[in-house]
């Protein structure tokens, strides 16, 4: 059994003679009950292994090699970034957009 929307009539509207014909999709709560689960999850994760990036650097800083740490830190720093925007801006887009 697949958990595809399943498409119902749309209200007809008064002023749109044709607002009869067009299909509106109609998604479960439950499903987008975990949807909104598992995208917050995942940015929580981001979040979490930003944290990370930045104790290992602080540690670094402190006892470590640092010219080392800089180098890795310059790779790893904007990827991670760009991945926590991209996940922020998908969970918090308009879903009319």
């Amino acid at each position: 059994m697949t958990n595809k929307p399943t498409l119902q009539p749309a209200r007809q509207a008064e002023s749109d003679p044709f607002a009869r014909f067009s299909l509106q999709p109609q998604v479960d709560q439950k499903q987008e009950t975990r949807r909104d689960w598992v995208r917050a999850s995942y940015l929580g994760m981001l979040v979490f292994v930003f944290v990370g990036v930045i104790a290992f650097a602080c540690y670094a800083n402190q006892f470590g090699d640092w010219t080392k740490a800089k180098d890795l830190l310059a790779v790893i720093l904007p990827a991670l970034t760009g991945l926590i925007g991209a996940g922020t801006a998908f969970y918090f887009k308009n879903p009319g957009s």
